[in-house]
Formats: structure tokens, C-alpha cells, sequence
């Protein structure tokens, strides 16, 4: 069953304070086991901050990450990663590539995303997992 996002939370969730959006983010990413980017043909999108330092931006559904594809990712679409393959695959790729989660980016939000480390994610969204008694990848 897919999790439809009804206008009334996707602005209330956009109002939030960074972190708030964050911990929701990490909420969502438990109860749906699916972690959300965009792409085009060459592949995935990346940020980048002042220091040259890639990001990968992700959301907790594809209305969010749809509303970020302008701009220089114009004409990407959101994609579904599972939470077993961006903690299993994704989040130690990161780290060894030295790159960080821009966790929930928002056009022309106020508060425009905040970056995490991979290992700092993981370790939230253990935390996360664990209000469900599941182990690192989301399995009982």
C-alpha cells in the first residue's frame, strides 16, 4: 500500500525546523522501508556545499523530492531506494567516497536541509528500527 501524502501534512512537514524535518525523515524511512532521490539517464543527483563536498539528497516520499527537480536537477524524477540497500549499500558507499546525506533539501525553504554524516544517519536510523524491534536492515 502506497503512502499517500495529503496536502495538509506535506505543508505542515515543510514549515518544520530543520531537525524536526530530519527526525521525521528518519520516521518515515521506518514505517515505509524506502528512502527517496532523484534521477535522470546519467543517474543519481548530487549537492554540493561551499567546500566541494558531494551530498546525496533524500526525502521520506517523492512529493518532496519532486518539488526539488528545477533548477540544475530540472527534469529529474524521484526514485525509490530501499532501506535495506541505503543502509546496506548506499550509506558505507558514502563513506568511503567522503560524501554526506542532505537530508530533506527544500526549494526555497527557510531552512533548507541539513547535512549528516553516513555513520550518524545509520545510527539514527538504528534507533529508528529499533522502536519496531528490527535489526540494521529492517528485518523482524
Amino acid at each position: 500500500m502506497a503512502w499517500k501524502m495529503h496536502d495538509k501534512e506535506y505543508a505542515n512537514v515543510v514549515a518544520l525546523p530543520d531537525f524536526d524535518r530530519y527526525t521525521y525523515m528518519c520516521a518515515k524511512f521506518g514505517d515505509w522501508r524506502e528512502v527517496w532521490s532523484l534521477r535522470n539517464a546519467g543517474g543519481w543527483v548530487l549537492a554540493g556545499d561551499d567546500d566541494g563536498r558531494e551530498g546525496v539528497p533524500v526525502w521520506p516520499h517523492p512529493r518532496f523530492a519532486e518539488a526539488c527537480a528545477s533548477g540544475s536537477w530540472e527534469g529529474c524524477t524521484p526514485a525509490p531506494i530501499t532501506l535495506r540497500d541505503w543502509m546496506g549499500k548506499w550509506l558505507p558507499g558514502m563513506e568511503r567516497d567522503n560524501r554526506y546525506v542532505a537530508a530533506f533539501v527544500l526549494p526555497g525553504a527557510a531552512n533548507p536541509g541539513i547535512r549528516v554524516e553516513p555513520a550518524k544517519h545509520r545510527e539514527h536510523l538504528l534507533e529508528e528500527l529499533a522502536k519496531y524491534g528490527e535489526d540494521d536492515e529492517g528485518e523482524e
